[in-house]
């Protein structure tokens, strides 16, 4: 059995996430958060809302990691 998945944060900034529901993707691992380099602490990565909120609209599974 194969399911097929995707890693996205802001670098993938634009992508369409319905074609990948439509392309076979059942689940999105979203970036939620990273820590800086230095003292810059820790970081919200800028597209995780619209990615959580885009992917559970078109019915994909959902998890987070922080990075």
């Amino acid at each position: 059995m194969q399911i097929r998945g995707v890693d996205l944060s802001k670098w993938q900034h634009g992508i369409n996430i319905s074609n990948l529901k439509k392309s076979g993707y059942e689940f999105a691992i979203l970036r939620g958060g990273y820590t800086g380099f230095g003292n810059r602490g820790m970081n919200k990565d800028s597209s995780f809302e619209k990615f959580y909120d885009d992917a559970k609209k078109c019915g994909l599974h959902v998890g987070a990691y922080y990075y």
